[in-house]
């Protein structure tokens, strides 16, 4: 699902993609590579299209959803702060990366809630979520560059004597014996 045909207004997206609903929505979305297989909308387009206002908005009915789903005994209160940051440091995310990035820290993949949401726990998770991300796209673009490999025939084949009379040169070159 490509989502590079956003709607006309901000409004219009919130219908459409609402933070409550991303798991329906994005159903299909369980890896990483589902995730980068094709070009999708990034936080800092929907900024472009919006405006920085409403992806920040955007961000913070996400992590209000978070924090309403992980059901802990004392919420992220500071949540427009932290979506700043969020967007701030990974406006390169897609939208599809939020669900994951959701579910990575529902199933406590990496990240430990004690009493209380923790900003700095949040943040981690995007960060390494990022990393994990960006390694995945090194590996997939490694895998489509094809090495340079010569043919047999081109192979300059060396037998003992041309070895040899190297090993000998080098030898009255450098002293030593051959």
């Amino acid at each position: 699902m490509s989502l590079f045909k956003l709607p006309t207004t901000y409004n219009e997206f919130l219908e459409e993609f609402s933070p409550n609903n991303l798991d329906a929505i994005l159903a299909d979305i369980r890896t990483i590579d589902n995730s980068i297989q094709e070009e999708r909308t990034t936080l800092l387009q929907l900024e472009e299209t919006y405006g920085l206002k409403s992806v920040v908005n955007y961000v913070d009915r996400w992590l209000k959803v978070l924090n309403e789903t992980l059901n802990i005994r004392n919420p992220l209160t500071e949540t427009t702060k932290i979506a700043f940051k969020i967007y701030d440091r990974f406006s390169h995310l897609y939208i599809t990366d939020l669900k994951l990035i959701s579910d990575k820290i529902l199933f406590g993949d990496g990240v430990q809630f004690f009493g209380s949401v923790d900003a700095q726990a949040i943040l981690r998770a995007f960060g390494d979520y990022s990393t994990e991300r960006r390694n995945r796209i090194y590996e997939k673009h490694k895998q489509t560059i094809v090495p340079k490999v010569e043919p047999e025939e081109t192979k300059r084949q060396m037998n003992y004597e041309d070895i040899r009379a190297i090993l000998d040169r080098n030898s009255k070159l450098f002293g030593g014996n051959g």
